[in-house]
This record gives structure tokens, sequence and C-alpha cells, in this order.
């Protein structure tokens, strides 16, 4: 990142050097409608590219075109998009915000994973909305939480520990 003489910053190397920095933002509208996500991918997946992508990133500032974000082109690399590791976690915020989703464990290795392509978000939310409308309506790979017994205390990995000994005290 380089500071111009006017004051602004702008991308220093990569495919958008000297191109302004947007301020990102995402209008935060609590009567949002979210997506329906009973219906098929192509529809999911054009939500994420438009709305959650392309006018959340305000891709258009930074001169990227609508038909250049495709369900295989890939958002963090340079011969794709080049967004960066901000923009990976704006994604997935307006990924939980457009179709209610909770992503609880975010990390490196679930961007990589499900957050590289268009069409690797979409299949998540699908695979994610599906597993929330399954009876039970625990996420996908969301282990349920054990209970607590009697005379037991949570562990620090959320499972119960017991505190008296099996001798009995």
């Amino acid at each position: 990142m380089r500071i111009t003489p006017a004051g602004r910053p702008e991308y220093a190397h990569g495919a958008h050097a000297g191109k302004r920095i947007r301020r990102r933002r995402f209008a935060h509208d609590g009567g949002m409608q979210r997506v329906n996500t009973s219906q098929s991918g192509p529809v999911i997946a054009d939500h994420i590219r438009r709305k959650v992508i392309y006018e959340g990133l305000e891709l258009e500032e930074v001169g990227i075109d609508l038909a250049d974000v495709t369900d295989d082109v890939r958002l963090f690399e340079e011969d794709g998009l080049n967004l960066d590791s901000i923009d990976a976690l704006e994604i997935v915020a307006g990924v939980q915000r457009e179709f209610g989703l909770s992503l609880p464990n975010v990390d490196q290795a679930f961007i990589d994973e499900h957050c590289s392509t268009v069409g690797r978000l979409a299949s998540m939310v699908a695979d994610r909305s599906r597993a929330n409308s399954a009876p039970g309506g625990a996420a996908a790979g969301a282990a349920p939480r054990p209970e607590s017994e009697p005379g037991s205390e949570p562990g620090p990995d959320g499972a119960a520990a017991r505190t008296g000994s099996a001798a009995g005290s």
C-alpha cells in the first residue's frame, strides 16, 4: 500500500497496483431479506457473486467487472481477483448475514477450503443450509456439546470433566 500525493491509499503491487483502496462498508440493514437457500446452487452462487462479493466489496471502484467474478475464478490468487485477507473476512461476514448462517470456526484452513471460489462458497452455503434444515438442525461439521453431569465442571475443551474421584470422596 502507498499513499498518493492527494493523501489517498492505493495498492502498491499485484493486479490492482495503482488503484485506489476503497473504504469497505457493508450496510447492516436489520430488515434485509435473506436469500431462500432452498433454491438451486446457481441462484445461491449468483447472489454471492453480485451482493456479497461485487457490491459488498465495491469491486467496481477498483476496476473489476461483474463478468470477471465467475464461479471458478480464484478469489485470493494473483491470477484471479487477488483479494486480500480483509476481503476474505468481509466475504464470510456477508455470507453469514445474507444467508442467515453461523460459521463459528473461520480460520485460514476454512477460507482455503470453502472460500477460494464463488462455486465453493455456494456449495458450502447449500450444504450448511441443508444441514440446518435437517432434523436436529446442527450445522455441518458442528459437534454437539456434551452435557454436564451432576458433580462435573466443563474442561478446557468444553467437555464435562469429573471433579470428584471415582473411588468416592
